[in-house]
């Protein structure tokens, strides 16, 4: 007995699941070409800034089992730093929206990322090893995912 799809009672033969998987890839590959052309190009500048922010920001948080006030100066001037850097990503308009929202809720001060750590660390004073440790490893993921993100654009 051949090999058939069927359903409610409606036999298919092998060649038009081959049409099926056939249009199915299409499908995909054609989603996935208007995905690509809904973002902005590759920047190569945004990129290395990203990298940059990325390292600068684990850095900072290393510092954090220090006082806050000792190291206020440079998180408010990493902060800026941070908020040039979204800004531009603004200016690449409107198909750099999901690059500019990632770097927004990472920034977030009331969240659970880099923003809220930043924050905690301000209302707290100083923060454990522990703690620190966590943060920095979930912060450093979602850099790289911001990051992967525009070196996945089109180059």
């Amino acid at each position: 007995m051949s090999q058939q799809f069927s359903s409610n009672s409606i036999a298919f033969p092998n060649p038009f699941r081959k049409s099926i998987f056939t249009f199915l890839l299409s499908t995909l590959f054609l989603l996935s070409s208007c995905i690509a052309n809904r973002m902005v190009p590759f920047d190569l500048d945004a990129f290395n800034m990203g990298k940059e922010i990325k390292n600068e920001a684990l850095n900072l948080m290393g510092l954090a089992t220090q006082d806050y006030s000792a190291n206020a100066d440079k998180v408010t001037a990493f902060q800026n730093k941070v908020a040039t850097h979204i800004g531009n990503e603004e200016a690449r308009g409107e198909k750099n929206k999901t690059s500019v929202d990632m770097w927004k809720l990472l920034m977030k001060p009331e969240g659970n990322l880099l923003g809220g750590f930043l924050s905690k660390w301000k209302n707290d004073g100083k923060l454990s090893t522990i703690l620190v440790s966590q943060f920095k490893n979930e912060v450093g993921k979602n850099f790289n995912k911001i990051l992967d993100l525009e070196n996945k654009k089109s180059k």
